[in-house]
């Protein structure tokens, strides 16, 4: 949605459509605030979902979302692959991420991933050059994301300011005493 110039919105099993804007974005996390830019009444009555945990390596996710245009919400299924800090393509941020082996496919991004009936991350991103290669954005960057805007001014994910290099080249270990048993960064200004 982030540069949108008109944006639509229907619930789901609903074929009415309703004009909608952006309350808020953070292209750093890749998520936003979508709001109707009417008041429809009884739109936003539905049942709660509740925000879990991290999820753990292994454990069953279904993801929801509308994949390819579809009309009808698709629900995939799978298990968390691994969790670590991965590339954010939207701004080309590095932030934490779930890996997810259920089918994630362009359309099914900002679909919620559920486990155990709470919401564990919201759909972002799937590997293209990869089958059945996705990622999630976990319920510790949207939670982030909504207590920054309980001022109603989002201000962001802080940055140390700081270039690293990985030191797995024995040539450059060599050069800062970097022993077999060490692992670290190289920091540059």
């Amino acid at each position: 949605v982030s540069n949108a110039t008109f944006i639509e919105v229907r619930k789901h099993g609903e074929t009415t459509r309703y004009e909608a804007e952006v309350a808020h974005i953070s292209h750093d996390s890749d998520l936003a605030i979508v709001k109707l830019k009417k008041k429809v009444p009884g739109f936003y009555k539905s049942d709660s979902l509740v925000l879990g945990d991290l999820p753990q390596a292994h454990q069953e996710v279904t993801a929801f979302g509308y994949p390819v245009g579809g009309d009808s919400l698709s629900v995939t299924r799978g298990v968390v692959s691994r969790i670590e800090r991965s590339v954010y393509v939207h701004k080309n941020r590095s932030m934490i991420s779930v890996q997810v082996d259920a089918a994630i496919n362009p359309g099914n991004s900002g679909g919620p991933v559920m486990s155990g009936g709470k919401v564990i991350g919201v759909v972002m991103q799937s590997m293209h050059s990869s089958e059945n290669v996705g990622y999630m954005i976990p319920t510790q960057v949207v939670r982030h994301f909504l207590v920054d805007l309980e001022d109603n001014r989002y201000d962001g994910f802080p940055t140390l300011g700081i270039i690293d290099q990985g030191i797995e080249s024995p040539a450059l270990r060599d050069k800062y005493g970097v022993t077999d048993d060490q692992s670290g960064v190289l920091v540059a200004m």
